[in-house]
């Protein structure tokens, strides 16, 4: 039987609230290849988290470190697994008991090494009642090229929902510890430049706990001003091999077109076309795209302005 080693990296940050609920629902797995590598990132919590921690004793590896952001805490979890697999866990969230073992079952092991592995999720509150979810969940197998695409049109991958084999992440590298908020968007770009396929089923395995103390609720200016930085990093990164990566690059300048991000446009494109027949049609594509974004932010400035009446 086909039975990698999961290793499941719970970064944790002022763990007092949700940690332990996190941890036992990592060691509930049906699936029992296994390991549970908890990172403290320099929790200023009076020993709190390290103390919950260390309860658990060798059922876990228990990793402290001085404080460096999300990604740093995921990173010195990866230089500690010795799984095929790497698997993120919020200490906020909770895995399903199914959840491993339903995401091991559906990796093709010729395909192994290039294959992500994404599930759907649910939404709780902070005591754990569930939520309504606005977003759409994936399924089926998708190529780089087709999740650039979803990711372009507000997909939202859930990072404690995806498994990633550690030979694409020695390939891909480690998380940007430059970026804090956006860590987990950067490296499903990275990946789907890397080659990465992702077979996708919609069945909610991940429950993600909506509370006021996420980043993207503390620091949502930081969030913003990341997301803008980010949108610059992948064009850069797609431009190192224009040929290899022109499907790519093709999908991406309709989001530049969109967002009307006219330095990316700009460079891409001289590179669209050939002839001048070609070079009309791709500009007038780029201004369809555009009027579509312009459409879409007035609809939506309309639909705020006709809630808040409401």
């Amino acid at each position: 039987m086909f039975e990698p080693k999961i290793s499941i990296i719970i970064p944790v940050y002022n763990g007092g609230n949700f940690m332990r609920e996190a941890i036992d629902s990592a060691l509930g797995q049906t699936y029992k290849n296994i390991e549970i590598i908890v990172v403290n990132d320099g929790s200023p919590d009076g020993g709190e988290t390290d103390e919950i921690a260390r309860s658990y004793g060798d059922k876990i590896i228990y990793v402290p470190k001085e404080n460096g952001g999300s990604s740093s805490a995921l990173n010195e979890g990866i230089r500690h697994m010795t799984g095929d697999y790497f698997s993120w866990l919020s200490h906020d969230d909770l895995y399903m008991p199914i959840r491993t073992e339903e995401m091991v079952k559906r990796i093709v092991p010729e395909e192994a090494d290039v294959q992500a592995i994404v599930c759907g999720d649910k939404l709780i509150d902070a005591e754990g009642k569930p939520i309504p979810h606005p977003k759409k969940q994936l399924d089926g197998a998708f190529s780089g090229k087709e999740m650039l695409s979803l990711l372009q049109k507000g997909l939202r991958i859930n990072g404690c929902g995806i498994l990633v084999p550690k030979k694409l992440i020695e390939k891909v590298g480690l998380f940007d510890e430059t970026l804090r908020y956006v860590n987990d968007t950067d490296y499903w770009y990275r990946l789907i430049i890397a080659g990465c396929k992702f077979t996708c089923f919609t069945e909610p395995l991940v429950a993600t706990r909506i509370h006021g103390k996420q980043v993207t609720v503390t620091h949502s200016s930081l969030f913003t001003t990341e997301s803008a930085r980010l949108c610059q990093k992948v064009f850069e990164a797609l431009m190192k091999d224009t040929e290899k990566n022109m499907p790519l690059i093709k999908v991406y300048r309709k989001k530049a077109a969109i967002d009307g991000n006219l330095s990316v446009l700009k460079s891409v494109m001289p590179l669209m076309a050939s002839g001048i027949g070609e070079k009309i049609a791709a500009y007038i594509e780029i201004y369809i795209y555009f009027l579509y974004g312009k459409g879409i932010k007035f609809a939506k400035k309309i639909y705020k302005k006709l809630a808040f009446k409401r």
